[in-house]
């Protein structure tokens, strides 16, 4: 299916934005390596959950068009060991797996088992379970339409419960009020009618490369009641195309952001210069005007983060901001107490070239358990420079003051 001019995918643009989504609609649609990955992963979570759930697969040319990927018969390879999915990934892999045992795990938590007479067989009452569903929101949001991720729902509890699977890991995605999944849910109620007796939604984002889930729940009533009179009247206006440009946070997703007018003079401050606002794009000449500008708004913004670390550092207060500690990778605490424990193992060139490979590709040779078994006290994993982080992240905040100060000058001299 085309993409919907008000999908709920973009929601959280064109509810504020209500000009935004007849204005992206001029350009033409791209995509990205992250797209792509993403896509794939989507496309291997369906053939897992459908090969669990039903005992099939996705249409070929669906499998196909996602991963090009032969043969076809899922049933038979995954017998044989085989996953519908580059075998050489392994990451992907990984957490492919891990959302799907959510999804798994969700689904067993709403399987009722009721005893019968003694010495009867008990009976499983399981809830229905939808895979890459199709919903519809029309007519309360005009020619709009979407795909859920997974969906299970159990008259039993008279629960719905969507899950969406998120492979980004650069921007965190929290299910609270999530506008796009609580459109998918509306559109499934619709779909299973009035008489499914649902009175409770649940939605849930899970984010497997970040490590993160995160589930909403509200009534049945709240959500229709939210559709039919928040979001049904901001649709109206984004459909026609007669509301208003609003730039922010949403604004990073969307295809006009290059050269929107409201988004320069949002970020740039430039009023004065752009002072026509009878066109909704800038001019190429504005835009290499604005472009020129966005090296000092850059340099400027990069400073006030800098600031602002140093200041937390030093046991400051910086309002809605707070430190934590940053990623890190793991290390070799010892490598010649590694290579020691390898020669007896391994040919030297395997594990050796001028110094001791990455740890990567000395997990690829050993495997993770000859690792965890022999190698795992000369591996470290040290704590991550401090970092900013908002005030309401579910992050660890680290001690700050002089304690915090003196062990960041000492990780950078590392």
């Amino acid at each position: 299916m085309s993409h919907a001019v008000l999908a709920p995918s973009g929601s959280n643009m064109w509810s504020i934005c209500t000009n935004q989504a007849r204005l992206a609609a001029t350009f033409p649609e791209t995509t990205s390596i992250y797209a792509e990955e993403g896509s794939a992963a989507h496309a291997w979570a369906e053939a897992m959950l459908r090969l669990y759930f039903f005992d099939a697969a996705m249409p070929k040319p669906t499998f196909r068009k996602e991963t090009d990927l032969e043969p076809w018969t899922i049933r038979e390879q995954v017998t044989e060991g085989w996953y519908p999915w580059n075998p050489s990934n392994k990451e992907m892999e990984d957490h492919v797996k891990d959302y799907v045992n959510f999804c798994i795990e969700t689904y067993a938590e709403y399987t009722v088992v009721s005893s019968g007479p003694v010495g009867s067989v008990q009976n499983a009452l399981t809830p229905s379970v939808y895979v890459e569903q199709k919903v519809s929101l029309n007519p309360e949001i005009p020619e709009s339409y979407g795909t859920s991720d997974f969906g299970i729902i159990s008259t039993e509890y008279g629960i719905l419960h969507i899950i969406d699977l998120k492979y980004g890991q650069g921007v965190p995605v929290s299910a609270k009020k999530n506008k796009q999944l609580l459109l998918y849910a509306f559109g499934m109620l619709k779909k299973i009618g009035p008489f499914a007796d649902i009175h409770t939604v649940r939605v849930s984002i899970h984010q497997p490369r970040l490590d993160s889930r995160s589930t909403y729940e509200i009534s049945a009533e709240e959500l229709i009641h939210w559709v039919t009179n928040v979001m049904a009247p901001l649709a109206a206006k984004a459909f026609s195309g007669n509301g208003i440009y609003a730039a922010g946070e949403h604004c990073r997703f969307c295809a006009a952001k290059g050269s929107c007018r409201e988004l320069t003079a949002h970020n740039l401050r430039l009023q004065e210069i752009y002072k026509l606002r009878e066109a909704a794009l800038l001019s190429p000449a504005e835009i290499g005007s604005a472009l020129s500008r966005s090296e000092i708004l850059s340099n400027w913004a990069s400073a006030i983060k800098d600031y602002a670390l140093n200041q937390l550092i030093a046991g400051k207060d910086i309002p809605g901001w707070k430190l934590i500690a940053g990623r890190s990778n793991r290390a070799y605490a010892d490598q010649e107490a590694i290579k020691s424990i390898l020669s007896e193992d391994f040919p030297v060139e395997k594990y050796e070239k001028k110094s001791l490979i990455p740890l990567g590709e000395l997990e690829k040779l050993t495997g993770k358990a000859y690792i965890g078994k022999k190698l795992s006290l000369f591996i470290i994993k040290p704590e991550g420079a401090p970092t900013l982080a908002p005030a309401d992240s579910d992050k660890q905040e680290i001690t700050r003051g002089k304690d915090a100060a003196t062990a960041f000058k000492e990780f950078i001299t590392v």
